[in-house]
C-alpha cells in the first residue's frame, strides 16, 4: 500500500516537472514595436475636446528611457490616490504600434475583478488621442483629446 502511494506521488511529481519544463520552453509572445517616434508624437500639450487649450491644456512628457509618462495639468485636480495635485506619474508597461499601456503610480482603484486599473493611451492620429481601460468593453474609450498649438 505504501509502495503504491509512493509510486503515485512520484508519478505526479514527474508529470508536474515535465509540464513545467515544457511550458518553460514555450517562447514568450513578442509585442509589436511602437511606431517610430511614438513617444515623441505623444509628447506635448493636449486638451479635452470641447475645452480650451488656453485654459485647460495638460502636458504629456516621458522620462529619458520612456519608462514613465508624466501628466501635468495647469490646475490641481483630485488624483487617483485621492490627493490634490497637478501631476500624475504613469509607469509605462509597454508600447506597441500606436498605443502606450501604463498604470498610474499609487492608484488605489481596482477593476470589478479586483485587478489594478491599467490605462491605454491610443494615439488615433498625430492630433488626437483617447484613453481606454483594459477592463472596458472593446471599443469603449474617453472623449477625444486634441493636440494644442497645431
Amino acid at each position: 500500500m505504501r509502495r503504491t502511494l509512493w509510486l503515485s506521488l512520484l508519478s505526479g511529481v514527474s508529470l508536474l516537472l515535465l509540464a513545467a519544463g515544457a511550458s518553460a520552453q514555450t517562447p514568450a509572445a513578442s509585442n509589436p514595436p511602437p511606431n517610430a517616434g511614438l513617444f515623441n508624437a505623444v509628447t506635448g500639450n493636449w486638451a479635452w475636446e470641447g475645452t480650451s487649450c488656453a485654459d485647460s491644456a495638460h502636458k504629456l512628457s516621458f522620462s529619458e528611457n520612456n519608462t514613465r509618462m508624466i501628466y501635468t495639468a495647469p490646475k490641481p485636480f483630485k488624483s487617483a490616490t485621492g490627493e490634490m495635485t497637478s501631476i500624475s506619474r504613469y509607469r509605462v508597461l509597454y508600447a506597441e504600434e500606436n498605443r502606450i499601456t501604463a498604470y498610474i503610480e499609487g492608484e488605489t482603484r481596482r477593476t470589478a475583478a479586483g485587478d489594478r486599473v491599467i490605462w491605454v493611451l491610443v494615439l488615433q492620429d498625430p492630433k488626437t488621442y483617447v484613453w481606454r481601460r483594459t477592463d472596458w468593453p472593446a471599443g469603449n474609450a474617453t472623449k477625444k483629446i486634441l493636440r494644442c498649438g497645431s
